[in-house]
């Protein structure tokens, strides 16, 4: 079977949590979390390592996503408000493509792995 994800790690943050009592949330500390993560090297574009060292792997998965935006006003930026006095929202299509950072090491393994000439 042939493998065709590039597995890598990557740090989760997750903020601390204020307790209340009376809507029934739990306070919590932060703490950051490594999950496992990975990517099919047949969609790799290209590569760069950027100015820390760690390289920056940018896939051929154009995904669009849907936001709810508020509308502003063309020529001062400000939001617009309906006769009501609420704000007034707008349904805008973003494109996206993933930007996948590795670490050092990680880099080195990318690298061995995937490289079809000797680099070294």
């Amino acid at each position: 079977m042939e493998k065709t994800q590039f597995v890598y790690k990557r740090e989760v943050i997750h903020p601390p949590v204020v307790e209340d009592v009376e809507k029934g949330i739990i306070g919590t500390d932060g703490y950051t979390e490594t999950v496992l993560d990975s990517f099919n090297l047949d969609c790799i574009i290209r590569s760069i390592t950027v100015d820390d060292g760690r390289l920056l792997v940018l896939l051929d998965d154009l995904h669009e996503r849907y936001e709810n935006k508020p509308q502003v006003h063309p020529k001062t930026g400000a939001p617009k408000f309906d006769r009501k006095g609420q704000m007034m929202f707008e349904r805008v299509k973003e494109t996206f493509q993933s930007e996948i950072y590795l670490s050092v090491e990680e880099k080195e393994q990318f690298f061995k792995l995937t490289a079809a000439n000797s680099y070294e």
